[in-house]
């Protein structure tokens, strides 16, 4: 039997390092993939959140918020929860105007504040 030499020896060591690391990264990507669809899943549910919230405070005052704040002073919800993707409290407010309303002009809708492609290709501020 023929022994290996220096220089094989750290070869093969090199070669499985380099299977070894990119077995991690393959692995470090699926979950890197998993985190994300879970951040965007949440996404969706504070989107719908907000929205009910924002829709349920216009029925019941008839006026539209001026801020996600008097949602919160309001009873609505007890805090403006963090925009998943951002991990921030910027949610970007779309303000508009419904005319039959006391207050006409507020925020009518909720959206991220990210500018960044989803997984399916479309950006979270159009969610």
């Amino acid at each position: 039997m023929r022994r290996m030499t220096f220089r094989q020896g750290f070869s093969v060591v090199i070669v499985g390092c380099i299977l070894a690391a990119s077995s991690c990264t393959a692995y470090h990507k699926g979950y890197d993939d998993a985190a994300l669809k879970g951040r965007e899943e949440l996404l969706r549910q504070e989107l719908k959140g907000l929205r009910a919230v924002i829709h349920e405070y216009t029925a019941d005052k008839a006026e539209l918020p001026q801020s996600l704040d008097d949602c919160v002073k309001a009873g609505y919800i007890n805090l403006i929860p963090d925009d998943p993707i951002t991990q921030k409290r910027d949610w970007k407010l779309v303000i508009g105007s419904q005319p039959t309303l006391r207050k006409p002009d507020g925020i009518v809708d909720v959206h991220s504040a990210s500018n960044a492609k989803s997984s399916e290709g479309t950006l979270y501020s159009e969610w």
